[in-house]
C-alpha cells in the first residue's frame, strides 16, 4: 500500500526523489520501494528520510507513531 503521506511531502518539498535519498543517505529505489509500500523502512531511515523533508516522524509514518 502506498505510503500517501510521504508521497505528497516528497511532491511538496520540490526535490526529486533521488536527491531526497542522496540527502537521506540511501539509494533511489529503496525510497522508491519505501513510498510505494514495498519495504518498511527501519527506524534510522524514517528518521533521516523526515529529516531531510522537515517532517515529523509520526506524519509520514504514521503506523510507527506510538499510540497513547
Amino acid at each position: 500500500m502506498t505510503n500517501t503521506a510521504l508521497r505528497i511531502a516528497v511532491v511538496q518539498s520540490g526535490k526529486e526523489q533521488r536527491e531526497i535519498a542522496a540527502l537521506a543517505r540511501m539509494h533511489e529505489t529503496r525510497l522508491s520501494s519505501i513510498i510505494r509500500g514495498r519495504l518498511k523502512p527501519y527506524e534510522g531511515e524514517r528518521l533521516r528520510i523526515s529529516g531531510v523533508l522537515q517532517r515529523p516522524v509520526g506524519e509520514l509514518f504514521p503506523e510507527t507513531d506510538p499510540q497513547p
